[in-house]
């Protein structure tokens, strides 16, 4: 199983964990929550999921009917799979992220660019980081009306502190290479 699937199976766990759920329902919390931001499973490959997590023995599901309404099934956790939820999570807060950005590739390959060429990015960067933290704001007011927990608080706070840090980058970096261009010899030694 791939990282990603792992991550969409504990996605999917937790959020049954809470309360029995319907795919629909499952589908409503992933994209209210914005959960789609740490991993890429669809609306369409959930269905498989669920069988995939009840056929391994981490979700049990029960038909119901209401009113004239096709039967669906609604999925319950098992024992098992929250012990599968529980273990997940604790390995999740005790690893520290592999931060794989494109903004490390366009360093990597910026050897030969002049840095006056990168400077402008990195300020564009800098500003879509803050205009970045006025939609996070927007977001933590939104669940502070819907649902509001201290994990839910510590969740903002951590992609808080990140995104204040890249910005923070691209801003020191933006002015560092702008320093370097008007010294060719200080870009000469940085670039090698």
């Amino acid at each position: 199983m791939s990282k990603n699937d792992d991550i969409s199976s504990l996605l999917v766990l937790g959020l049954v964990a809470e309360r029995p759920r319907h795919a629909y329902e499952v589908e409503a919390c992933i994209r209210e929550r914005k959960l789609r931001q740490w991993t890429a499973i669809g609306f369409s490959s959930l269905y498989a999921l669920l069988d995939r997590l009840e056929r391994e023995g981490l979700l049990q599901s029960t038909r119901e009917t209401v009113g004239k309404r096709p039967a669906r099934r609604t999925y319950s956790i098992t024992d098992e799979g929250l012990a599968r939820v529980r273990k997940g999570v604790t390995a999740l807060l005790e690893t520290p992220t592999e931060h794989r950005s494109p903004i490390c590739v366009a360093l990597a390959l910026s050897a030969g660019t002049p840095p006056q060429e990168l400077v402008a990015p990195l300020e564009r960067l800098s500003a879509n980081a803050d205009a970045a933290l006025v939609l996070l704001e927007q977001r933590e007011q939104a669940a502070r009306a819907q649902w509001w927990s201290p994990v839910l608080a510590a969740t903002f706070a951590h992609d808080r502190a990140l995104i204040e840090a890249e910005a923070k980058w691209a801003r020191e970096t933006a002015r560092a290479l702008a320093d370097a261009a008007s010294q060719p010899s200080a870009w000469q030694e940085w670039a090698s």
